[in-house]
């Protein structure tokens, strides 16, 4: 299967291609680089809007990238669009605050975009973990988490604690890869101070998507395999 290129010759620090590289360089045309609801030349604009001046347009941006892992599916422009994410979680932009309604839950409330894109990647690899493994994307979700943990963990020491429990339920997913072994004891141990504090708890959540449950099932997963 031919999915353009995935990568970029200057990558980041964090192993990323630049986020202009992604853009530029993917084959967002090829068809056998479809997502949801066919091919993937729409995905371009939609991932310049994640940056732009509007949260309004930001949040919009976040919720018209469904068809790329439309009911929990990974589909060949899956991880381009992973990446590109990954990459501008450093972005200053990133840390706007946005609205957010229509599918994601809980409904109209306001968080950090940053907070929502990690959100995002952690459900990725949650749907990925739970795919056949020898599906060639798939695959190549799970290949990328030892570069998302180095993206992600950043945000662990987030000043904004809605950034840092997102941060924290994704990174107990991502330690799973034995590339990240080393990291697991640290990590399971700010689940426990996490939950322990209480700071994982709101009674008026009852969604999976939502980071207190998230971190709740996570905190069950620590005797990783």
């Amino acid at each position: 299967m031919t999915t353009g290129n995935r990568s970029s010759p200057c990558p980041t620090a964090t192993g990323l291609p630049e986020p202009n590289a992604v853009l530029r360089d993917t084959e967002w045309a090829d068809p056998d680089l479809y997502t949801a609801i066919g091919d993937a030349q729409w995905v371009p604009a939609t991932l310049r809007a994640l940056l732009d001046p509007d949260p309004a347009a930001q949040s919009k941006a976040l919720d018209d990238l469904e068809p790329v892992s439309h009911q929990s599916s990974i589909y060949p422009a899956t991880v381009p669009v992973a990446q590109y994410i990954a990459a501008i979680l450093a972005d200053p932009r990133t840390a706007t605050d946005c609205m957010f309604g229509w599918w994601r839950e809980p409904k109209d409330r306001r968080a950090p975009l940053r907070s929502e894109l990690i959100i995002w990647l952690r459900d990725l690899i949650w749907d990925a973990e739970d795919s056949p493994h020898d599906d060639p994307d798939v695959a190549a979700v799970l290949a990328m988490r030892p570069t998302l943990f180095t993206a992600i963990a950043p945000f662990l020491h987030d000043d904004d604690p809605t950034t840092r429990l997102a941060a924290l339920a994704a990174a107990v997913l991502l330690t799973e890869d034995r590339q990240l072994v080393h990291h697991r004891a640290e990590i399971a141990e700010r689940v426990g101070i996490a939950l322990d504090g209480g700071t994982a708890t709101d009674p008026d959540i009852q969604s999976a998507r939502d980071t207190s449950y998230a971190l709740t099932i996570a905190a069950r997963r620590v005797a990783w395999r």
